[in-house]
């Protein structure tokens, strides 16, 4: 049995998103985000496309 954090891992539907300004990989999403970049400490805004 596969836990849900594996199953996330695995989807193809999550998109890794990078900060705009130094790109640092922030992390792997679906749907929409804002996240503050550790490392420039600027904060990105995201929105991806879900497939229905």
């Amino acid at each position: 049995m596969k836990s849900p954090l594996d199953e996330a891992k695995e989807s193809k539907e999550l998109q890794a998103v990078h900060c705009m300004k130094c790109g640092k990989m922030l992390g792997k999403i679906e749907g929409k985000a804002e996240i503050k970049c550790t490392r420039c400490k600027t904060i990105n805004a995201y929105h991806t496309k879900i497939d229905a």
